[in-house]
């Protein structure tokens, strides 16, 4: 009971209340030890590749590295959301977006997901990159590509809709 107590502490002092709770992924000890070490940069590295779903799209959650690929599509947020995360550690999503520690859905969507670990160097480098700041810069690379895309589409609507009309 005294373990427990110090994990509620734990809980009490890193999130605030009203962000839901942790995300804590339960793996399996044999799958855990069996993880290969996969080093920070190519999990930083994963995004600007992730060109096709066969492509990884690498983040990290308390030292272990997933590769939510096959999650993009599913994502309640879109695809896109996701994107913005890849090669971060989510730690900062998760606190940043209370619904994630509401339920045990993200922890139990990830547990298949795991394809790694971080050395434990890698594991703070990665925790402590993954800021607000980070995750506002990505933001707003994403939502002006989303805007250059609507403005074209606006701008062209009319030759389109002329052509539509010749043809």
């Amino acid at each position: 009971d005294a373990d427990e107590d110090d994990a509620d502490e734990d809980d009490a002092e890193e999130f605030t209340p009203g962000r839901g709770k942790p995300v804590r992924v339960l793996l399996d000890p044999e799958i855990l030890a069996s993880l290969p070490v996969i080093p920070l940069s190519q999990v930083q590295n994963s995004p600007s590749s992730h060109r096709s779903p066969d492509d990884p799209l690498l983040v990290t959650h308390e030292g272990i590295v997933y590769d939510v690929s096959s999650f993009a599509a599913h994502h309640p947020g879109g695809r896109d959301l996701l994107l913005t995360a890849g090669g971060l550690d989510l730690s900062h999503f998760f606190r940043n977006y209370a619904v994630h520690g509401r339920s045990d859905k993200a922890a139990r969507w990830l547990a298949p997901l795991a394809v790694g670990k971080l050395s434990d160097a890698d594991r703070r480098a990665a925790e402590a990159g993954a800021t607000a700041a980070v995750h506002v810069e990505r933001r707003h690379r994403w939502l002006t590509r989303a805007r250059r895309r609507i403005v074209w589409v606006a701008a062209t609507l009319p030759l389109w809709m002329t052509v539509r009309t010749c043809v």
